[in-house]
């Protein structure tokens, strides 16, 4: 199908799709902020009650932010990698779409696992920082500050390192992402209050992250997509020629990437790295969140 047609079939599927995911997502969390209960109108209580342990929709909020993240991670800063190396169209793209979910899904469930490190147990009942439901909001708000490293490495770095390896380059592009993140989370809630007119602290009810951060991805995607990061960059198209060499350069790439023993003692070391560094973070947390004093 050729254009305009493929961009108007493609708007219509995502509008459809969309429209699904609203009511099987939020339109029970729409249903209970009525008294009583709006049981004809909506499935109330809602069916995701006992997981999430509260009926309100951030539990979706929480997790869809999370498959947003990861799925602009994949794509911008992890170049598609590892979903690349599988070579059948059908598999690679199968994989990806349930990979990406999973991943998001392991992040979600640690963000709300750090933040019952560090506060305790979710009260069902309460409000703020101790309810389930501000807490699973907070989890895709955490989510949010690492998608502004990512995005700026790739629109303004040009996905810097790239001297390495791509498994290599991945790794330390993430790494840089989560401590950029982790820095960009710490000023936001140590400085807002002086520039947003937010209340200090990290449970008010003005302090919603997700509005400045997600604003200034919006202004980012415009300067990049449609302004070619002009006025700091200068736009140079490729030639027909410029863009089959890259083409094959990439694919060179991808063919030195291949198993061998030097690549499985690569992930059976990353492995024992990453459960290490999952329980170094279970004792600093608690500490990195009373060092961060909010008065």
């Amino acid at each position: 199908m050729k254009q305009p047609g493929k961009g108007i079939s493609i708007l219509v599927m995502t509008f459809f799709l969309s429209t699904v995911i609203y009511f099987m997502t939020m339109h029970s969390h729409m249903g209970i902020l009525y008294y009583p209960w709006q049981y004809f109108r909506s499935v109330a209580p809602p069916y995701w009650e006992q997981f999430a342990n509260t009926v309100s929709g951030n539990f979706h909020v929480a997790w869809i932010m999370c498959c947003t993240v990861m799925a602009w991670i994949v794509e911008t800063i992890w170049e598609r990698f590892p979903f690349k190396l599988i070579k059948t169209d059908w598999l690679r793209r199968v994989t990806a779409f349930f990979g990406i979910i999973a991943m998001a899904w392991a992040m979600l469930f640690f963000l709300y696992f750090a933040q019952e490190l560090t506060w305790g147990p979710a009260i069902r009942g309460t409000r703020l920082i101790n309810a389930p439901d501000w807490r699973w909001l907070h989890v895709g708000e955490m989510a949010v500050f690492f998608l502004v490293p990512a995005i700026f490495i790739t629109f303004y770095c040009g996905n810097w390192p790239r001297r390495f390896s791509l498994p290599v380059n991945v790794l330390i592009r993430t790494a840089i992402t989560i401590a950029a993140a982790i820095l960009l989370y710490i000023v936001y809630y140590k400085t807002s209050h002086d520039f947003l007119g937010t209340q200090k602290g990290f449970m008010h009810e003005s302090q919603f992250p997700m509005i400045p951060t997600i604003w200034l991805i919006n202004i980012w995607l415009v300067h990049h997509w449609f302004m070619d990061n002009w006025p700091a960059w200068k736009m140079i198209p490729k030639t027909a020629d410029e863009i089959v060499q890259d083409h094959a350069a990439e694919k060179a790439k991808l063919a030195e990437i291949r198993w061998s023993p030097s690549l499985g003692w690569g992930m059976g070391v990353g492995a024992v790295c990453g459960v290490v560094v999952y329980f170094i973070t279970l004792n600093i947390l608690p500490w990195a969140y009373k060092s961060i004093i909010i008065k």
